[in-house]
Parts: C-alpha cells; structure tokens; sequence
C-alpha cells in the first residue's frame, strides 16, 4: 500500500502494526495522523486476484464523491448593461 502524503510504500500488515504504535511515516516521519483508509492506495501484485468490475465500480463511486465535492458555482443575479450611444455623439 501507499501514504498518501510521502507516498512510501509497505505491506498492509506492517502498516496497520506501525500505525498502532505511531502517526508517523517509518521512512520520513511524515505525519499520517490525518489519513482516511479510503485515501490509501493499494498496489495489487501480478498474482493477486482483483475483481475489475468492482474496482471500477469503487473508482467511479469515489470519483463521483470528489465531483460532489467541488464547490458549485450558481450566478446570484443576472447583469444587463445598456449604454445611450446617442448621447455622446
């Protein structure tokens, strides 16, 4: 698996027995207090058996959440600007 912050990468298990005893990354001390198990990437090996359609479905979902996430951006008034040329000739 890979930090999401230093992206130092390590076995499940010897992530999940460091992060009993610390916040910190082994390798750089950067803080992983922070890290939401959704935001962890895992790196699946050439023998590991990984549903694709389920993965794909996840990464669509996650992408999705990011998307509702971003600030949306509604016009509060519309503005009509009219100008008397006449005026100034």
């Amino acid at each position: 698996m890979v930090l999401p912050n230093c992206c130092h990468s390590m076995c499940i298990k010897c992530y999940r027995n460091w992060n009993l005893k610390s916040q910190s990354c082994p390798f750089c001390r950067g803080s992983i207090k922070r890290v939401n198990s959704e935001d962890l990437w895992v790196l699946a090996g050439d023998n590991d058996v990984v549903d694709t359609r389920t993965a794909s479905r996840e990464d669509l979902f996650r992408f999705y959440l990011y998307i509702n996430s971003l600030p949306k951006d509604y016009p509060e008034a519309l503005f009509l600007v009219y100008y008397e040329y006449s005026n100034l000739i």
